[in-house]
C-alpha cells in the first residue's frame, strides 16, 4: 500500500492524530524526522519544511515521491502515468530565471556549479535515490570540514553534568551541514546536485507542462475575481491549485468556493 506521509509539529500531534484514521496516511513528527531541529531552536517554520522534504526520503518505499503543502488543492484526476513514464519523473523547466539568489545559495552550499536552469517548486516528484545520494555529498562536506565535531562540542559545553550529551550517532552529518549553512532552498539543491553529477536525465525528464496552475490563487485581491474552473481552465494542463498560505485568504471560503464549482 502507497502511503501518504503527514509531518507535523510536535505540539499538533495528538489533535491529527485523532482525527486522521485512514491507513493510507501515516503521521510523523517533525523532531522525529529532523530530530537536528531540538539543536535549532532559532530555525524558522521555511527551512523547516524544506528540511523535511528532503529529510522524508529515508522513509520513502518507492521509487519516486510527490512533495505537497498545507496550501494545495488537487482539482483534477491524477494517475502515476501523469507524473512517472518510463521510470523518470517529470520536471518543470520554468522559462526564465525567478530566483537567481535561491541557486547562488545552492552552488555555495553543494559546491557544485548550477546548469542555470531554474526549475518548478511544490508540488514535485522526487527521486528517492538521488535526493539519497546529494545526502551523502552533504555528508562527505560536512565530514570534510569538522561540522559534526564542531556541532557535538558546542551540545557537550551546554549539557548540564549528569545529563546525556549528544553522539556522532545521534545526527545525521548533511542535516547538520545544512542546518549549519542556511540559506538555501530544497529544490535548488536537489536539482542543481544531479545537473552538476550528470545524473538528472537517470531520474528525470523536462515536462511540457507544470504541476501547478497559472489559475491559483496567490494574492487577496484576486479573491473577488477568481475562477478557477472558468474557460481558461480547459487549457490548463496542471493538476494542483495553489491557494498561498500567507495571503491571508480564509480557508472557509476557498472550499465553498471550489465546492460550487465543483458542484456545478
Amino acid at each position: 500500500m502507497r502511503s501518504c506521509w503527514v509531518v507535523t509539529p510536535d505540539e499538533d500531534f495528538a489533535v491529527l492524530a485523532a482525527a486522521i484514521k485512514d491507513a493510507r496516511y501515516t503521521l510523523v513528527r517533525e523532531n522525529d524526522l529532523v530530530p537536528e531541529f531540538r539543536s535549532f531552536q532559532k530555525l524558522s517554520g521555511w527551512f523547516k519544511q524544506q528540511a523535511i522534504k528532503i529529510a522524508i526520503a529515508r522513509l520513502i518505499k518507492t521509487k519516486f515521491y510527490l512533495t505537497l503543502d498545507a496550501d494545495l488543492v488537487c482539482w483534477k484526476m491524477l494517475r502515476y502515468s501523469d507524473l512517472v513514464r518510463h521510470s523518470r519523473a517529470g520536471c518543470y523547466i520554468q522559462p526564465s530565471d525567478l530566483h537567481p539568489d535561491w541557486y547562488q545559495s545552492s552552488e555555495r552550499v553543494l559546491r557544485l556549479p548550477r546548469s542555470g536552469a531554474c526549475h518548478s517548486v511544490t508540488p514535485a516528484v522526487l527521486s528517492r535515490k538521488g535526493m539519497l545520494m546529494m545526502q551523502t555529498h552533504l555528508s562527505h562536506l560536512a565530514e570534510q570540514n569538522g561540522l559534526v565535531t564542531e556541532w557535538l562540542d558546542y551540545h557537550r559545553s551546554l549539557s548540564p553534568q549528569g545529563n546525556r550529551a549528544p553522539k556522532a550517532t545521534d545526527s545525521r552529518p548533511w542535516a547538520v551541514y545544512l542546518l549549519m549553512n542556511t540559506p538555501w532552498t530544497e529544490y535548488s539543491l536537489y536539482y542543481t546536485f544531479l545537473e552538476a553529477t550528470g545524473k538528472f536525465d537517470d531520474h528525470h525528464f523536462r515536462a511540457q507542462h507544470c504541476l501547478y496552475s497559472t489559475s491559483s490563487l496567490w494574492h487577496a485581491d484576486q479573491i473577488s475575481s477568481w475562477d478557477p474552473y472558468g474557460r481558461s481552465a480547459r487549457d490548463d494542463h496542471s493538476f494542483f491549485l495553489v491557494v498561498q498560505s500567507n495571503s491571508g485568504i480564509a480557508s472557509g471560503y476557498v472550499r465553498e468556493k471550489l465546492a460550487q464549482d465543483l458542484e456545478s
